[in-house]
């Protein structure tokens, strides 16, 4: 089996925290890229987006506290992609098991993750570390 994301040291933000919840979410993509092959796959993007959609509210509150408690600047532009990232699950789940592409949305959530991980993520993180935060 193979995985849809390997975990690099380049996707690493600098921030402990951010960087661990960015494991979980690379593991919980890469686990229904798994099992897809192994299940009806319908099933399985679902269950992905259920769990995705879960885990990244508690992650985007992360990163929400972390950007007010230290006044990150572009907060808003960094916001913008997170609701892009709901809205986008929020319309597969409302099309049901069987109205969500699973090759689209693996493909929407691995350019998603890495797209906003080695942009906005990082800018967040360089930031947060002259913030002393690590």
């Amino acid at each position: 089996m193979s995985s849809c994301i390997e975990w690099k040291n380049k996707f690493s933000v600098g921030v402990k925290r951010i960087d661990d919840e960015h494991k979980v979410l690379v593991g919980l993509i890469n686990k229904a890229f798994d099992s897809s092959e192994l299940m009806d796959a319908t099933e399985a993007t679902f269950s992905l987006l259920r769990d995705m959609n879960d885990y990244a509210e508690m992650h985007f509150a992360t990163e929400d506290t972390l950007m007010r408690e230290y006044n990150y600047p572009t907060m808003d532009l960094h916001l913008k992609e997170h609701d892009l990232f709901r809205r986008r699950v929020s319309e597969a789940l409302a099309r049901g098991k069987n109205g969500a592409d699973p090759y689209k949305v693996f493909q929407f959530l691995r350019d998603w993750f890495y797209n906003h991980t080695m942009k906005d993520d990082m800018a967040l993180g360089e930031y947060l570390q002259s913030k002393r935060l690590s």
